[in-house]
């Protein structure tokens, strides 16, 4: 009679460890929603990474900064697909669709506007070269 009760014990325990393991992966699985999303970001004419690109996700309120030599790495838990939104002083921003969690290659080409070269950067804030009055001085790379 007891070793009747002790493997009818057994039985119930051995039926009830899949149900157990099956919650444990579930719920390790629900709770890894974080996607790593890796790239460069580079000169499209010349090829050159662009470090300190900023990258954004559309309608999510993170943000990223490329290394020196252009590549990134963003951890979101967007769903794919999303928008990322890639700019670059001196260059075009662009907005990329991407899909999956695959490598992206962002090439941004520079502003066909010139008037970068006209802003005037001031202690309090901006003004154009015409508007300020007093001294100003030009700095080049030397």
């Amino acid at each position: 009679m007891k070793m009747k009760l002790k493997t009818t014990k057994l039985l119930k325990c051995y039926s009830l460890t899949p149900i157990f393991i099956f919650l444990l992966l579930f719920s390790s699985f629900a709770q890894n929603n974080n996607f790593n999303l890796l790239g460069k970001v580079i000169d499209e004419k010349t090829q050159f990474p662009l470090g300190g690109a900023t990258l954004e996700i559309k309608g999510a309120y993170h943000e990223v900064i490329a290394g020196n030599d252009g590549e990134f790495i963003i951890k979101t838990e967007t769903k794919f697909p999303f928008i990322l939104i890639v700019s670059y002083v001196g260059y075009e921003s662009k907005e990329i669709t991407v899909t999956n969690s695959q490598k992206v290659i962002v090439g941004l080409s520079e502003t066909k506007n010139k008037e970068l070269n006209e802003v005037v950067v001031m202690g309090y804030g901006t003004q154009r070269r015409k508007d300020v009055t007093g001294l100003s001085c030009n700095c080049s790379k030397r």
